[in-house]
């Protein structure tokens, strides 16, 4: 691919690096990464989003052909310059306000655990323990989607922002403002995406979700959204999808430490409205 690039984007390549989901580029000086494009029609709302915010993620270099994206072997990537790729951003947002509407989770989620469960049934007896594990997390992913599903038929609104596939902590710029992880979603969706992540990488507290639910203003319908978030284990299902079971044991071990969180955050909400999730309340 080095010498695609080269002739798309006429770059002096001194050093090119390539890795499983990125290809790492010094050039004139300056650092770039090209990466795989998921979704294009997600991309091109993303870029009418992002192109005129300065200072606000990173965008997409222009090739010889004017265009945002190259083609190779059928698929389309793009070229990004990394300004600060170490810099920490920790819970700082940016939110960027989109008219466009989020894909249905109750329906995505739906078809996951439809899934799983067909793997489930394809198990070995022997393999009791991951049973009763991918049991236990289907069963949260089921209480994620009745809690998305009241958000939807509450009264009022839910703000529609840039959102990212996956916050992961510690956060930092390189892939915060990577413009391929980028989505369009409901704002809770990094608020709890962070959350959950920076639990089980290190620790976070009542006092820091609460400050974060406050700091950006997440009315009930929002708080609805956050909670399923919380609930739904895609940190769990990534893991399993990607055949990296071996990655597991830090989530397993702090399983019962993040039930007792989410069910201290579920009663401290019970002032504002009822989430009852009955396993979390005993």
């Amino acid at each position: 691919m080095e010498n695609i690039i080269r002739y798309y984007y006429n770059l002096n390549i001194t050093n090119y690096q390539e890795r499983k989901d990125a290809i790492i580029i010094e050039a004139n000086e300056m650092l770039y990464i090209a990466r795989y494009i998921k979704d294009s029609e997600n991309f091109n709302r993303i870029l009418g989003l992002i192109y005129n915010i300065p200072n606000e993620f990173y965008k997409p270099v222009i090739t010889k052909d004017s265009k945002y994206y190259f083609e190779y072997n059928g698929k389309s990537y793009t070229l990004f310059e990394v300004k600060a790729p170490s810099f920490l951003r920790s819970n700082e947002f940016v939110f960027l306000a989109s008219g466009d509407q989020p894909r249905d989770y109750t329906e995505v989620w739906s078809n996951n655990i439809e899934y799983y469960i067909k793997q489930l049934i394809t198990m070995e007896t022997r393999d009791w323990e991951k049973i009763d594990y991918l049991n236990y997390y289907i069963g949260m992913a089921e209480n994620a989607i009745a809690l998305n599903e009241r958000a939807k038929k509450m009264n009022g609104n839910a703000r529609v922002v840039v959102s990212h596939y996956r916050i992961r902590y510690p956060n930092y710029d390189l892939t915060y403002n990577d413009p391929t992880e980028l989505t369009i979603d409901y704002i809770p969706r990094d608020l709890a995406e962070y959350v959950k992540s920076k639990f089980f990488e290190q620790q976070i507290t009542i006092e820091e979700t609460l400050e974060l639910i406050y700091k950006y203003e997440l009315n009930d319908k929002e708080l609805l959204y956050f909670f399923s978030r919380l609930l739904y284990p895609n940190y769990y299902f990534d893991l399993i999808n990607a055949e990296k079971s071996e990655c597991l044991e830090k989530y397993l071990r702090k399983r019962k430490e993040y039930e007792l969180f989410l069910r201290e955050m579920m009663a401290i909400s019970q002032k504002n409205q009822t989430i009852n999730i009955a396993w979390l309340s005993r």
